[in-house]
């Protein structure tokens, strides 16, 4: 199975159009510029945070809906895990799925301090992969499945869990630095 999912991620950034292919080293750069910038406050790192995430989104609709073959038929499936354990193959779906809003789960925090609530995270991902499902349907690419919805908010949130494992501390920190350093002044 895990050999059906690296097959798929390499198809899948082979034929990602070279302007995106060029982003993923920028947006991966980026992202170690605000790990290494956690503990400021600034705009710059609120500037990353959107561009990431605005990156990261553009990342999903390409993989989703545009390199996708439009077909004849409206498809969706509201049955919810039907299908998991039943083969390798649809196994790896689910998996891809999750992995596919992990990193969204991880840069949408970086938006600024109103934005790293896991309900604002959580609220963001099912937004996106509504979206994503809801355009697969009428666009006639994809096949629309509650499944997606399910496990790529599930995908948000563990982006959600690592952001929080890489940044929290450092910024619970910077928190406790600026309390001192306010009773100090005071």
């Amino acid at each position: 199975m895990v050999d059906l999912i690296i097959r798929d991620i390499t198809q899948t950034v082979m034929h990602m159009p070279l302007v995106l292919q060029g982003l993923i080293p920028v947006c991966v750069f980026m992202f170690f510029l605000c790990f290494f910038m956690r503990k400021k406050n600034t705009k710059a790192l609120m500037v990353m945070g959107i561009v990431l995430t605005l990156v990261y989104v553009g990342v999903i609709l390409h993989i989703t809906l545009f390199c996708r073959e439009t077909s004849s038929l409206m498809r969706y499936d509201l049955s919810i895990l039907k299908d998991m354990g039943t083969n390798d193959r649809k196994n790896a779906y689910h998996i891809e799925n999750i992995l596919l809003f992990v990193p969204l789960g991880i840069f949408f925090p970086l938006i600024g301090k109103g934005w790293r609530n896991i309900f604002a995270t959580v609220f963001f991902s099912f937004f996106v992969s509504f979206a994503v499902e809801f355009c697969q349907f009428f666009m006639k690419r994809g096949y629309a499945q509650v499944d997606d919805l399910l496990m790529n908010v599930l995908g948000g949130f563990l982006g959600w869990i690592i952001w929080g494992i890489l940044f929290l501390p450092s910024l619970m920190m910077k928190k406790l630095d600026d309390d001192v350093e306010e009773e100090t002044n005071s």
